[in-house]
């Protein structure tokens, strides 16, 4: 079949060069065939080097251009008559074809302008969208109107991009859609910028005179290798000093960049978040919805730089990938070319395999590819990169005996609903279950890292203050910084922004005000471009309106994250951000609550008092225009400046407006001073007095020392009408309503209200994740409205069981239900909560006691705690602080959930007590559970669930626990939920049981223990029946034998050792010589062995196990359920330690890390 496709004269000097003898198979007739054309090129060269000079003479001013020549457009068309020019017998039959065919379609006329010229090279519909336009619904694969292109059999090949039934030629997105420029090796362009020496210019230029006319139409035969487009490269971590060479492959059908497994764990890279992504794969119908980590890795260029990129972390990218030998010797063009570039990965010089564990999606593709393609011949490329140059696209094969292996790659990708309407690199899945993961509840400790203590010393090391204002330098990261000047970003930001306002006139002046008020006041200075030598960074601005405000209108940000290209840096990844010196805001508002007088102020325009010393001021400049008016002669009316005070918007700006603050404060020693330092919050002061007197002391001394720091205490407003009343006119606000902490504060009848939700979801849709929105538009870190909140808590998660998608609808009953959780929630804004809760002013000796109220339900625990005062006969008891947690999707027993409930609650307790800094007289824990109670009162040991909290609770020595009744336990409430009218006038809530106001000795206290009270007494044993026989037993294996006891090795006080090093070797010593006394055979060297030092660790691990997992043990040997046991897949290894089993277990790492070594948290041996 393959022979008689060929010309007769062909096949004859083939049979000729076969002989009689040889058989015909593909191989041979290919081999011989190539034989014949080089011979028949070889002598027709001359030939049609004369052809082509004649033709080019002949067609004059309307010959092709060189550039032409070199993007294969060897047509031409003179008085609507195609020409062709002379070809060799080898063109001709890769053009060609058939030539009667190749003529007969020539005279087909245009299918989109009906001109005489082919369809592909229409001059007057260019684009893809134009020429379907003109098509009206035929198939865009044949041009047929009988049939849709889905139904088309025609399966023709694109002879632009190789694609096989796709569509027509014509219609070639590779070719006409919006994708890379062609640069041709006639082009001219600049060489320096692609990275190009003198070498490669002559190589191109010798290939371009070499070159020969070849036309779009390529024959696609099983002979052929596809290049795809790889590179080597060196990958770090971004942390670290970790490095690894891998092969990546850029895939553009790909929307996410992806890493290995394997290759993210040599590196060690932190996960920065889960993702949940949507994958296609090639053949499959259906999307695939996966979690994965995402994280960010650094791949070095070849210029030398570093490239930062975030990538998701799959367990496999692909299987291995077959790359085919190219021999480069038998095609010249590529010979010629590689020899004088740096090529991104090697040639592979034979067959071999290969792994990627690196994939480059469209997502980070064009911060490789540089867009610059060199055609070096049909169907094969080289692109231009900062990797270097990549050779792909096809070309022909020698050897044929390779079987044909393909490997594609197409991962289509989305996070949410495939409409990004935030940053793609901001996880789109809020962590949902942190509403009821245990590990997440109560008051953590404030992280001191390394790092913050450090920029503090650096801080305090360059502080300066001078003519009553203070000097900072920025927290730099590294000296030597590599800061782009960012000038032009900086320019074309400011045209853009200059255009928005010219639409608003008045506000372009306004924007000109506040940069020449700036400049009266010093905040900032006019420079020149080269007026100073150093390091210099221009920041873009843009103007944010708040109509709101009673005094900035109008504040212009600087946007000190912006950057050219990924491939530098910008100055907030140049600079530390430095601890958070923030008081807690709980706490804050806790002790405003207290104070007769409230008062509140804040300091004018904070961040641009402090100072900004000389050497650090050039990496602020930023443009304006000389006058606003002419805004577009840029040329000559651009105008530069640079801030001489810290600008709000850079990272390390709150760090050292608050340190700079606290640094000021801690010079005086006077009891006023210390108090603004407990209460000031960024640049708010939130205090308060006992007096009108006290207050306008207070007010006189804090405006004194901070205009000490050049820093002015302006909009005091107080609950006193008279101390408002008695302040001058330039430092007080008429407003009588503002925002104190996320709340708002009416001063005119002292009263605070929770900011809820603006909008409710009765109309449009509803989904998960517009229900989560609304939820967490209530602010109420206080728990004020834990009963209604909860109930929006306990909807969502109910949404959560039932594994619907974050952007499914809600419909049905769900959807009803949530529009009246919404409308609650609206109404949450409209409670007025007193803001004072003091006793009154002449009350003296007043004695405070911290009163917490604990629940549980099945659905969620809680805890509410009030401040109860006395004095006298005076007594108050108000609601300052609420917790609330969903129950675990698990499940938990409500015994366990009320323990629970407690834990919080003396949690809750350690924090309000330090927050209100108030000497407490007495505290006190009320419960429902009788059950907790005497898991609280026992002595005997208790299941490791609940012994460990009981520990915790029991470490609280100052807490008397008590009982109290379901009906009066007003933290019942906050379990169940309840609506806004209910809760509004519930005394319980506010208030606590009606019996606190009695004297102290008639609260009830802790329950008698009836026996007569089964259930409780069984709920009781079923934590302890268990845990009290593998107390007090040794541990049985399967056979009957014992195993060992849960003792100490030796009975050894580990509290005694310093060091885990120490402690082994002194078990083993003592292993040893147990061993030599008993005549047991054992090393006789004066040394440890390395097996008796890991015999001693053994004997440690397997009595720490047994002390703390008795019950796991327990379950293995007996083969009963345990939570443990089945969350972490712990099993026995070979030394009878327990082992857990997880996602490592495939992983290609020790066996040790496979399968980790299960201990306790907070042992001592741990």
């Amino acid at each position: 079949m393959v022979r008689s496709k060929l010309p007769q004269e062909v096949m004859l000097q083939l049979e000729i060069q076969k002989g009689t003898t040889e058989k015909w198979c593909v191989k041979s007739l290919c081999a011989r065939l190539m034989d014949y054309v080089v011979a028949k090129e070889r002598s027709d060269k001359s030939d049609v080097q004369k052809d082509r000079q004649n033709s080019q003479n002949n067609n004059g001013a309307n010959s092709l251009s060189k550039r032409n020549q070199f993007q294969g457009k060897f047509s031409k068309f003179q008085n609507g008559s195609r020409q062709f020019p002379n070809r060799s017998t080898a063109e001709a039959l890769v053009v060609n074809g058939n030539d009667t065919s190749q003529s007969s379609s020539y005279f087909d006329k245009c299918r989109f302008c009906q001109g005489k010229h082919w369809s592909d090279q229409c001059p007057k519909y260019k684009t893809i969208d134009e020429r379907k336009a003109q098509l009206k619904g035929s198939c865009y694969k044949c041009f047929r109107n009988t049939h849709k292109s889905a139904e088309c059999k025609k399966g023709k090949l694109c002879v632009h991009c190789g694609v096989l039934n796709s569509h027509h030629r014509s219609l070639c997105p590779k070719k006409f859609g919006p994708g890379l420029t062609s640069v041709h090796l006639s082009e001219e362009y600049d060489h320096s910028s692609s990275g190009l020496s003198s070498g490669v210019e002559q190589s191109l230029t010798s290939l371009s005179e070499q070159r020969e006319t070849a036309s779009e139409n390529v024959l696609i035969s099983s002979s052929e290798i596809v290049l795809m487009q790889t590179a080597k490269v060196e990958v770090s971590n971004p942390n670290d000093s970790l490095k690894q060479t891998t092969r990546l492959l850029f895939d553009s059908g790909s929307q996410r960049t992806y890493i290995s497994q394997k290759l993210a764990s040599k590196l060690k890279l932190k996960s920065e978040g889960d993702e949940e992504i949507t994958i296609v794969t090639f053949g499959s119908e259906k999307a695939r919805t996966v979690k994965t980590a995402s994280t960010s890795l650094c791949i070095r260029l070849n210029n030398g730089k570093v490239l930062k990129i975030s990538a998701n972390i799959v367990p496999v990218i692909s299987g291995t990938v077959q790359r085919r030998r190219l021999d480069t010797s038998s095609i010249e063009n590529v010979r010629h070319f590689v020899k004088d570039v740096e090529l991104a990965d090697v040639i592979p010089t034979q067959y071999e395999t290969s792994t990627v564990d690196l994939l480059i999606g469209n997502d980070h593709y064009f911060d490789f590819i540089l867009g610059q393609r060199i055609e070096i011949q049909p169907g094969l490329y080289i692109l231009a990169s900062k990797l270097g140059w990549i050779i792909t696209g096809r070309t022909k094969e020698n050897d044929y005996s390779r079987e044909d292996i393909e490997s594609s790659f197409l991962i289509m990708s989305y996070t949410g609903s495939n409409v990004p309407k935030t940053d793609t690199c901001i996880t789109s899945v809020p962590n949902v279950t942190d509403l009821w993961n245990l590990e997440s509840i109560g008051i953590s400790d404030d992280d001191n890292s390394t790092e913050d203590s450090r920029v503090l010393e650096m801080f305090k090391e360059t502080l300066e203050y001078s003519n009553g204002r203070y000097y900072v330098t920025w927290p730099r990261k590294n000296d030597n910084v590599d800061l782009p000047v960012n000038r032009d970003l900086a320019l074309s930001r400011l045209k853009s922004c200059i255009a928005r306002m010219r639409k608003k006139p008045e506000l372009l002046e306004k924007y000109n005000s506040v940069i020449q008020d700036q400049l009266d006041k010093g905040i900032v200075e006019k420079v020149e471009e080269h007026s100073t030598e150093g390091l210099k960074h221009y920041i873009p601005q843009h103007a944010v309106l708040t109509p709101n405000k009673t005094t900035t209108k109008l504040r212009i940000v600087y946007d000190a994250s912006a950057k050219p290209n990924n491939e530098v840096n910008s100055l907030n990844e140049c600079l530390y951000r430095g601890p958070v010196l923030l008081r807690n805001l709980c706490g804050i508002f806790m002790r405003f609550r207290l104070n007769q007088v409230a008062i509140v102020a804040d300091i004018e325009k904070a961040f641009l008092q402090v100072g900004l010393q000389k050497g650090d001021r050039d990496v602020t400049r930023f443009l304006w225009l000389k006058n606003y008016k002419d805004g577009y002669a840029f040329d000559t009316n651009l105008q530069e400046y640079r801030f001489c005070r810290v600008p709000f918007g850079i990272i390390s700006s709150p760090f050292l407006l608050a340190a700079t603050v606290e640094s000021h404060l801690d010079k005086y020693q006077s009891p006023i001073a210390r108090k603004i330092k407990d209460k000031i919050y960024v640049d708010n002061l939130i205090s308060g007095c006992t007096s009108v007197a006290e207050s306008l002391e207070f007010y006189s001394e804090a405006k004194h020392i901070f205009q000490n720091a050049s820093m002015n205490l302006r909009e005091w407003v107080s609950s006193s009408k008279m101390f408002n009343e008695l302040l001058p006119t330039k430092d007080r606000t008429d407003v009588f309503e503002t925002c104190v902490l996320g709340h708002l504060w009416n001063t005119d009848i002292d009263v605070i209200y929770v900011k809820s939700a603006k909008n409710t979801m009765c109309s449009g849709i509803s989904t998960k994740r517009k229900t989560l929105s609304e939820l967490a538009e209530v602010f109420d870190p206080m728990g004020f409205f834990s009963p209604v909140i909860v109930s929006g808590k306990i909807f969502l998660q109910d949404l959560w069981k039932r594994n619907l998608k974050w952007d499914d609808e809600i419909c049905g009953d769900d959807k009803l239900k949530w529009i009246s959780i919404s409308s609650e929630l609206k109404k949450i804004s409209d409670v007025s909560i007193p803001r004072f809760i003091g006793l009154e002013a002449n009350q003296n000796n007043v004695k405070y006691k911290l009163l917490c109220f604990c629940d549980a339900s099945k659905r969620a625990y809680s805890t509410a705690i009030y401040l109860h005062q006395s004095s006298g006969d005076a007594t108050k008891c108000d609601l300052i602080f609420s917790k609330s947690r969903l129950a675990p999707i698990q499940g938990m027993t409500i015994p366990k959930l009320e323990l629970m409930a407690v834990l919080i609650g003396v949690r809750s307790l350690k924090f309000v007590k330090t927050e209100l800094k108030l000497v407490i007289d007495k505290t006190f824990l009320w419960t429902d559970s009788q059950c907790v109670l005497k898991w609280l009162s026992t002595k005997k040991s208790l299941r490791v669930f609940v012994e460990n909290r009981v520990q915790e609770i029991k470490s609280h020595k100052d807490i008397s626990f008590m009982y109290v009744s379901t009906k009066e336990n007003p933290a019942d409430v906050a379990t169940r939920g309840t609506l806004v009218q209910k809760l509004r006038s519930d005394h319980l809530w506010w208030h606590g049981p009606s019996w606190l106001k009695q004297d102290e000795n008639t609260w009830e206290k802790i329950y008698d223990d009836d026996d007569a009270n089964q259930k409780v007494n069984d709920q009781f044993k079923n934590e302890l029946k268990t845990s009290e026989n593998q107390k007090e037993s040794a541990f049985v294996s399967e056979n009957g034998q014992e195993i060992t006891s849960n003792k100490m090795p030796y009975n050894i006080d580990i509290k005694r050792f310093s060091s885990y090093h120490n402690l082994i070797r002194v078990t083993a010593w003592i292993e040893k010589f147990i061993s030599k006394i008993r005549r047991i055979p054992s090393n006789n060297e004066k040394y440890l062995s390395v097996k008796e030092i890991k015999k001693a660790e053994e004997m440690w691990i397997q009595s720490v196990q047994r002390k703390s997992f008795a019950d796991v043990f327990n379950s293995i040997h007996t083969g009963q359920k345990n939570n443990v046991k089945v969350q972490l897949g712990v099993y026995f290894d070979n030394e009878n330690l327990l082992r857990c089993r997880g996602r490592f277990e495939n992983a290609d790492i020790s066996e040790c890390a496979k399968f980790p070594i299960l201990l306790p948290r907070g042992e001592t041996f741990t």
